[in-house]
């Protein structure tokens, strides 16, 4: 039995769709688009920890932590 080749997207045509996303967010690779989980909140825990003890650690040093992008 064959599988039904998948539709393929544009980049524009999926970021046209991304920008008007108000719930879910999706990566897009090479024309297949994949949703996106969102963060836990053990996952939020883990940053928040590990950003504060980077802070501490750096402080007074020419350094900044930043917990995302």
């Amino acid at each position: 039995m064959a599988v039904a080749p998948q539709p393929r997207l544009s980049f524009e045509d999926w970021l046209a769709v991304e920008r008007t996303a108000l719930e879910h967010r999706s990566e897009y690779i090479a024309g297949e688009v994949f949703a996106m989980v969102g963060g836990t909140e053990e996952h939020n825990l883990i940053v928040a920890n590990v950003v504060g003890e980077l802070r501490s650690q750096l402080k007074g040093k020419d350094c900044r932590v930043y917990p995302s992008e």
